[in-house]
């Protein structure tokens, strides 16, 4: 009997520890595939991501943004937000994935990337710069 209660511990603890290490190596943080950020253009062309990616582009008043948001079977969401905080854009590329955005006032945008083990799809954002 207390060599049973022994395996049953063992067992337990065995079975723990393979679930956490599980848990730590499935949800890490991984990037493969190529990305460009600088200050007129964000992309990502993902092969396998999980986690997150952000960028700032300083924009101005009259600016637009025309972006190309390839989702696939993936599980991507993108934000982009004003300098006030303000979520200009929201989605994950499945309903709209050719348009652009006009950007209300001068200042810092932040695009805010979110992959969940996305498996491909691609995102491109260039600036296109005002008159103003």
């Amino acid at each position: 009997m207390r060599r049973q209660k022994i395996y049953a511990v063992l067992i337990i603890i065995t079975l723990t520890a393979g679930a956490v290490l599980f848990f730590a190596f499935y949800n890490r943080s991984v990037f493969n595939g190529n990305r460009v950020a600088d200050r007129n253009s964000y992309m990502l062309d993902i092969r396998r991501m999980n986690g997150t990616d952000t960028h700032s582009l300083e924009l101005r008043d009259g600016d637009t943004l025309g972006i190309r948001f390839n989702g696939k079977k993936s599980s991507l969401h993108m934000e982009i937000r004003s300098p006030d905080g303000k979520v200009l854009y929201a989605g994950n590329g499945t309903e709209a994935t050719d348009f652009t955005i006009s950007v209300p006032k001068h200042g810092s945008y932040l695009i805010f990337v979110k992959a969940c083990h996305a498996t491909g799809g691609s995102i491109s954002i260039k600036v296109r710069r005002g008159m103003k």
